[in-house]
C-alpha cells in the first residue's frame, strides 16, 4: 500500500508561500470587514429608534452607508491582491498589504465602536 502526502506548501503557487502570513492576514481582514456583526447591532438600533423626523435612524445609518462605501473600496483593493497572488502568481506588496490590514482593522474599530455607542 502506498501512502502520498503532499504538503500543502508545496502545491501553493510561490507568490502565496513566499509571504504566506501577510496573505493570511489579508485574507482574514477581508473576512472580518465582510462580517456584518457590528453593523446589524447598528442598524436595528436605527430602526427602533423613536425619534422625531427619524433623527438617530437617518444618522445612524448615513454612517453605515460610508462605511458600507470605505469597505467595499478596501475590499475590492483585497481581493485584487489575493486573487492576483493566488491565481496569477503575482507577489504581494508587503508595505501594500500591510496598509491594507490597518485600514481594515481601523474600519472594523470604527463599526465596532459605533455599535458600543448605541
Amino acid at each position: 500500500m502506498h501512502c502520498a502526502l503532499v504538503r500543502a506548501d508545496a502545491v501553493l503557487p510561490s507568490a502565496i508561500s513566499s509571504s504566506r502570513q501577510v496573505f493570511m492576514q489579508l485574507a482574514t481582514v477581508y473576512k472580518e470587514i465582510n462580517a456584518p456583526l457590528d453593523s446589524i447591532k447598528v442598524s436595528t438600533k436605527a430602526i427602533e429608534s423613536n425619534d422625531p423626523g427619524d433623527t438617530t435612524y437617518t444618522n445612524l445609518e448615513n454612517q453605515l452607508t460610508s462605511i458600507t462605501t470605505q469597505r467595499d473600496a478596501l475590499a475590492t483593493q483585497i481581493i485584487a491582491m489575493l486573487q492576483g497572488a493566488e491565481f496569477n502568481n503575482q507577489s504581494i506588496d508587503a508595505t501594500q498589504a500591510q496598509q491594507l490590514i490597518d485600514q481594515g482593522n481601523a474600519l472594523l474599530q470604527q463599526v465596532s465602536s459605533l455599535a458600543a455607542s448605541v
